[in-house]
């Protein structure tokens, strides 16, 4: 993560694990992800039920990722992705999901509605979940955050709530 403090950043948000620094992080919300792939994708290349059947299909992540981390019964475990396609950006993967390209790991409000209508399906492994990831804001501390970064994080907070219940 940039140095806030040297920048002169009044927040950063961020969807990862954090690391332990000196910075303030105040939890947003939960970011659900799931595995999806499209009908087409599934009924020719079949359905995997675990994690080492998912490491023979051809996975769509972000560019530069080359695992994805899975949790069951607080386990952590990691599957090294075999892909012919990456993306720099979250739409490029969920476009070439829909497309029949392979299996992405996406946010279920990303893919909510691609669920209800079948364009997606979800694909549940019998050995593995993907890892949970919470949305942070991150800013310096100091004795009094600035008004309008308080302002901006609450009216965060209220969108992702709402975001959340209307995917359900």
């Amino acid at each position: 993560m940039p140095d806030l403090v040297s920048s002169g950043t009044d927040l950063a948000i961020r969807i990862a694990r954090l690391k332990d620094s000196s910075l303030i992080a105040r939890k947003l919300a939960d970011n659900r992800r799931s595995l999806v792939a499209s009908p087409a994708y599934l009924e020719k290349h079949g359905t995997p039920h675990s994690a080492g059947e998912l490491a023979y299909h051809n996975c769509l992540p972000l560019c530069g990722v080359t695992h994805w981390t899975f949790l069951k019964a607080g386990v952590e475990r990691s599957l090294r992705l075999r892909s012919r396609f990456s993306s720099t950006s979250i739409e490029g993967c969920h476009a070439a999901c829909l497309a029949g390209a392979g299996i992405a790991l996406l946010s279920d409000w990303n893919v909510a509605d691609d669920l209800s209508s079948g364009r997606l399906m979800r694909v549940t492994l019998e050995d593995a979940e993907p890892e949970t990831l919470a949305i942070w804001a991150v800013y310096p501390t100091s004795r009094l955050v600035p008004p309008k970064v308080r302002v901006f994080i609450d009216a965060l907070l209220s969108a992702l709530t709402e975001m959340k219940r209307s995917a359900r």
